[in-house]
């Protein structure tokens, strides 16, 4: 399961998670699952609607405390953000993700602090929207390779406790 999930705009990218979903159809063991509401959500659903893809899950957003499910169900994370927002924006999916000890690929702006939380935690890869290509390539490589998705997720989870839970920022 490669997962995205959370708030879904025009500053997101939503072509991308579609275009990762048509480039992993021929893989009957991959499914893209995007909980989101927001418009590049509904510019999914419509698209959806003509290709129906069946390897593309979208489901509305999920309720609060179900969210640590949905977290737990990914394999693979993916944030997408352009680079418009990146100087205003920081997915703060990707803290969550890192405390769920899941592997990620964010495709963001490599100075948004989203891909420097993913690089420093050594949690998984940072793309920027242009390296779509490389991206999709390591997201096969995770889906495809258990232990590495596992020693991301660790090291994710070993990062976000160390320098962003409530013990490591409050003295």
């Amino acid at each position: 399961n490669v997962v995205y999930c959370g708030t879904l705009g025009n500053k997101h990218h939503p072509e991308l998670l579609f275009s990762l979903a048509e480039k992993l159809q021929s893989r009957s063991d991959a499914r893209v699952i995007v909980a989101a509401g927001g418009v590049g959500a509904d510019w999914l659903r419509q698209e959806q609607e003509k290709t129906k893809l069946p390897n593309l899950i979208l489901l509305p957003f999920q309720p609060f405390e179900d969210y640590p499910n949905i977290l737990a169900a990914a394999d693979v994370h993916v944030t997408v953000l352009n680079q418009d927002a990146s100087a205003y924006a920081l997915p703060s999916k990707i803290m969550s993700q890192l405390c769920a000890a899941r592997a990620q690929v964010a495709i963001v702006p490599r100075d948004n602090q989203g891909a420097t939380l993913v690089n420093e935690g050594n949690a998984g890869f940072v793309y920027t929207p242009e390296e779509f290509e490389d991206a999709f390539a390591s997201i096969e490589k995770l889906l495809g390779d258990a232990d590495l998705r596992k020693q991301d997720g660790e090291n994710g989870r070993r990062y976000a406790d160390a320098r962003l839970s409530l013990a490591a920022l409050v003295p």
